[in-house]
């Protein structure tokens, strides 16, 4: 049990440094789809920060990883939709960008819902 966990611990945090090295090399071309890969790397850093914290048997309060998660999605989002459609970029990266925000919240928003109709119950 141990080896797998640790086995994807590892090809979590292997995703994250592939994800900022991408970041990094669009920057430096001057490319805006390098912002959207930054807020997919925050994204996968705070996941695997959890996963790590799990991995030590570390607990976290369920208010505060659905908080958090919440703050690092939405939050996140709606600062790199903005940086990305107040820029002169194509439509299409634009598209894309709020299409990934809506489709990261539905599971998001649905996982809440059913958080806080389990604890009413």
């Amino acid at each position: 049990m141990s080896w797998h966990r640790l086995r994807f611990l590892f090809y979590q945090v292997l995703l994250l440094i592939f994800l900022l090295l991408y970041s990094v090399v669009k920057f430096s071309e001057g490319n805006m789809i390098a912002v959207l890969f930054t807020w997919f790397s925050f994204i996968i850093a705070v996941n695997t920060v959890f996963s790590i914290l799990n991995f030590l048997n570390i607990k976290l309060s369920e208010k505060l990883t659905v908080y958090l998660m919440f703050a690092v999605i939405s939050g996140g989002g709606v600062l790199t939709n903005i940086l990305i459609i107040s820029t002169p970029i194509d439509s299409w990266i634009k598209g894309f960008a709020l299409t990934i925000l809506m489709v990261l919240h539905v599971p998001l928003l649905i996982a809440v819902m059913a958080y806080l109709k389990e604890r009413r119950a």
